[in-house]
């Protein structure tokens, strides 16, 4: 038993801190690297027709943008409620961003998403990164 115990032991603190921060990372890269092609697909096309190059690229940085915006009230969250909750909130409004994405009905409510998820994401990655 002793050396079951040696083996499966708790990774350093410095392991975890660094697996939780590159989760925010990987929500942002793979949202990113998403949503150019899924704005070519059958039915995201059906759905939402053909948008012209300017309301594309709208589709596709909108959620940078806010992110960018978010990023720079993070700091403040995070001073003035705790890390960890400002984590959540960023989580929590992310959330609510992908609902809104994945339920909505036209064109405008999939941007908005598009912008409640950048702002979750400008939490999470305030936060964590800082």
């Amino acid at each position: 038993m002793g050396k079951d115990a040696q083996i499966f032991r708790r990774p350093p603190r410095y392991v975890v801190a660094s697996l939780v921060c590159s989760v925010g990372g990987l929500l942002q890269g793979i949202d990113t690297g998403i949503i150019g092609p899924a704005t070519v697909m059958g039915s995201y096309v059906d759905h939402f027709g053909h948008p012209s190059p300017a309301v594309h690229g709208l589709v596709v940085s909108s959620m940078l943008l806010s992110a960018a915006v978010t990023s720079f009230l993070a700091g403040h969250v995070a001073d003035s409620l705790g890390r960890s909750s400002g984590i959540a909130i960023g989580g929590l409004v992310f959330a609510l961003g992908v609902v809104l994405e994945a339920g909505a009905v036209h064109l405008g409510m999939f941007i908005a998403g598009r912008l409640v998820v950048g702002v979750g994401e400008g939490f999470i990655n305030g936060i964590m990164l800082a």
